[in-house]
């Protein structure tokens, strides 16, 4: 159990993200928490928030990517219409 420096409560080792850096330890906010600040930093900076993500989509890699994804969903979702169907 480790307790989230933010809201106070105990919660277990789940509800922590992994730190990427160093294995096996755990960031001092809860997921809860760090979500909620990554929304209300979104809303307060929507404008450099479009623009940043903008920009990320028109890298080459990105879109390229972002298309594979989409084929592949297409594809699966024509796969589960035909077996549905028999």
């Amino acid at each position: 159990m480790n307790q989230c420096r933010k809201c106070g409560q105990l919660k277990p080792a789940s509800e922590f993200s992994r730190h990427a850096v160093s294995k096996g330890s755990r960031p001092k906010y809860c997921k809860d928490c760090i979500s909620k600040r990554e929304k209300l930093w979104r809303i307060k900076n929507f404008a450099k928030y479009t623009e940043a993500m903008r920009a990320y989509r028109k890298r080459p890699e990105v879109h390229e990517s972002r298309m594979d994804y989409q084929r592949l969903y297409r594809w699966r979702k024509q796969l589960e219409a035909r077996t549905d169907g028999s």
